[in-house]
């Protein structure tokens, strides 16, 4: 992880103008390799999160700290000027060009306007200077330090794993790290600080193409499906693998990740479209298990006390069908019955032309159970 260098202020609010100032007489070098940019922008917003969390922690009311957040720490910093020194560094082989793409790696998602080209840009250029070593990611994967230290350190391999890999499955299969390199980049390449979707993408191209005997496609197709943000390209593998193959495990298991994710983009798609996208997640997970309902499924569910159980098939469409049907905007709500405290049933349905709060409760949850009417 990249970190600012800068000692710690007395009094937060205070450094924020000075930045500004260091931001602002750098600010001419943009189109330079110019690292101070990158550090007056790490300090920056260095300083912003830690003001943003001694408000978070203060001991006044919520008005307070809202009036602060709006008056004493403002919107967050701007990284474009950062993310232009950054590139250029990479551009012109600079000294901190592996550091100026592990900043493009790490700092950009959700901050600068352009992140997904950003930390494409970054990635390939960081795998171009490290090569297709595999030691960065098994440093990753079998650190020699504890998990704490890893912690407080910030771990910073994540980026050079990523990058690595990266290295190791262009080269077309000739490394011999090709497939776990592709394992790798599909179980890791997203959730790690720094990855991003085109990792993924990578490592199951590369499974796909390059590992003809591939024997654990579940497997890969579930850590593909669970890949977090919006990706046409993600989609489009899942429902296209869906649709061929002579594996019907593998085509089902397919089918339920490419519902899951249109299932999951189900509230946030405009009026007009919302029903589209509910038919296409329904048709994709209705009969998904046909023939194959009592096939155990790659995920673990859980049990009435929380603990993992092995699902079928059959049980994960029918879980899907309903989430789509009845817990996504638009849907209907399924018709539930209730014991109420005086030992009348009363149906959902007897309360028609009423808002109704439904509160869920697990059973298998301390505070929850404490929480329950006696």
């Amino acid at each position: 992880m990249i970190r600012s260098t800068r000692r710690n202020p007395t009094h937060l609010s205070r450094l924020l103008p000075t930045a500004l100032v260091a931001l602002a007489t750098t600010a001419a070098f943009a189109a330079e390799p110019d690292w101070r940019l990158v550090e007056a922008y790490l300090e920056l917003d260095e300083a912003w999160h830690e003001l943003d969390r001694e408000i978070a922690t203060a001991d006044i009311g919520s008005d307070e700290k809202e009036r602060r957040r709006k008056e004493e720490r403002g919107a967050h910093p701007d990284i474009v000027l950062a993310v232009g020194a950054a590139r250029a560094i990479i551009e012109a082989d600079g000294k901190r060009a592996v550091e100026a793409a592990q900043f493009l790696m790490e700092h950009t998602p959700g901050l600068s306007p352009t992140a997904d080209g950003d930390i494409e840009f970054g990635t390939a250029a960081l795998a171009e200077l490290l090569g297709p070593d595999w030691s960065h990611v098994d440093d990753f994967t079998n650190p020699k330090e504890g998990f704490l230290a890893r912690l407080f350190a910030g771990d910073p391999s994540g980026p050079k794993a990523l990058a690595a890999a990266r290295a190791i499955v262009d080269l077309g299969g000739t490394h011999d790290r090709t497939r776990d390199a592709a394992e790798f980049l599909v179980e890791r390449g997203a959730g790690t600080r720094g990855g991003s979707p085109q990792n993924v993408l990578a490592g199951i191209r590369t499974l796909e193409s390059l590992v003809p005997d591939y024997d654990n496609w579940p497997r890969m197709l579930m850590h593909v499906g669970r890949t977090r943000g919006d990706s046409e390209a993600i989609d489009e593998f899942l429902t296209g693998k869906a649709a061929e193959g002579s594996d019907p495990l593998v085509r089902a298991t397919a089918r339920y990740y490419a519902a899951s994710r249109l299932a999951r983009s189900i509230n946030s798609a405009p009026d007009d479209e919302r029903g589209a996208v509910r038919e296409r997640a329904l048709d994709l997970a209705s009969g998904l298990s046909a023939g194959i309902e009592d096939e155990e499924f790659v995920a673990k569910g859980r049990d009435a006390e929380g603990n993992p159980a092995t699902q079928t098939l059959a049980d994960v469409e029918r879980d899907i069908l309903a989430t789509i049907r009845y817990a996504t905007v638009g849907g209907s709500v399924s018709d539930f019955a209730g014991t109420r405290l005086d030992g009348v049933e009363q149906g959902i349905a007897d309360f028609g032309g009423q808002v109704v709060l439904v509160d869920f409760w697990a059973t298998w949850c301390g505070p929850c159970i404490a929480g329950l009417p006696k």
